[in-house]
């Protein structure tokens, strides 16, 4: 007569790969020893989304969403970011502070991979500009006396001015100044 035992294996499997595993059976009459190949599968990954805005000078972080996929992932981005954001590869997420704009965005093609597969997808990154503030007050004049003032402003260029109710005898001359952020 002879008699089977059967092992059974469980669980969810949190790697894949393949695993050579040595399993071993036993009884009083002795042991044998014998590696089976067990190979699981990966999930390849799946992202959606897109990326918030950006606004000039101002701390920015965004990324994709992964909705599936085994770890580890690792992301790439083809395309250039604006100067002052940086990609991380381990997690996908742009971020920095933007030290230039585009109102009609940079193009990326942002990929996450693992060794089950790739999943690309095209996006648009826009850096709008930051609304312009006026940063000086006007020095008070005298009738009939020479007056200059100079006005200042920060935002993104080009900034335009106008003004409403100067009074009579005085105008506003507008003059382009280029500001060195470097």
């Amino acid at each position: 007569m002879k008699f089977s035992e059967k092992g059974k294996i469980s669980g969810k499997a949190t790697e894949f790969g393949t695993f050579n595993v040595k399993f071993t059976v036993s009884n009083s009459e002795g042991s044998t020893t014998k590696e089976l190949q067990l190979s699981i599968k990966g999930i390849p990954p799946k992202i959606s989304g897109s990326l918030m805005k950006a606004e000039l000078s101002v701390p920015y972080s965004s990324g994709l969403k992964l909705t599936k996929g085994s770890q580890p992932i690792t992301w790439s981005i083809d395309g250039n970011l604006p100067d002052g954001l940086s990609f991380n590869t381990s997690t996908g997420i742009i971020s920095g502070t933007p030290t230039s704009y585009a109102r009609s965005g940079f193009r990326l093609k942002i990929t996450a991979s693992n060794g089950a597969g790739e999943k690309s997808k095209s996006v648009k990154l826009t850096v709008k500009g930051t609304k312009p503030k006026i940063t000086t007050s006007l020095p008070n004049a005298t009738v009939s006396q020479p007056y200059t003032a100079t006005l200042s402003a920060t935002g993104s260029e080009p900034i335009t001015w106008t003004a409403d109710n100067l009074p009579e005898g005085l105008s506003l001359r507008t003059c382009l100044h280029k500001i060195n952020d470097s």
